[in-house]
C-alpha cells in the first residue's frame, strides 16, 4: 500500500506569504514531494474579491514565486478559506 501524505498550504495567510518570500516554502515543497508527499496549494478567494486570480493568472503567480506543488487548486467560492477560519477559531 502506498502511503502518501497530503500537505495543504493556505497561501493567503501572512505566515505562508512570509515563507514564500524567504524561499522556505519552495524548499519544503520540493523536499516533501521528493519524499513521496502530495503537496496541494489552495488559492482560496471568492471570485468577487479584489485578490481573486483567474486560473491562468494564479498559475503565473505561483510560478513567479517559485512554487512547485503537486497541484494548484483554485477555490473560487472561498469555501476552503471559510472552512479553515471556522475550524481554527478565526471567524
Amino acid at each position: 500500500m502506498n502511503t502518501r501524505r497530503t500537505l495543504l498550504a493556505a497561501v493567503a495567510r501572512p505566515f505562508a506569504k512570509e515563507q514564500y518570500e524567504g524561499g522556505r516554502m519552495q524548499e519544503l515543497q520540493k523536499w516533501a514531494i521528493q519524499n513521496g508527499a502530495v503537496w496541494l496549494t489552495v488559492l482560496s478567494s471568492h471570485s468577487t474579491r479584489l485578490d481573486y486570480l483567474e486560473p491562468a493568472k494564479a498559475e503565473a503567480f505561483n510560478h513567479a514565486r517559485g512554487g512547485s506543488p503537486s497541484a494548484l487548486l483554485i477555490d473560487a467560492s472561498g469555501d476552503v478559506g471559510q472552512a479553515e477560519d471556522s475550524c481554527c477559531g478565526k471567524s
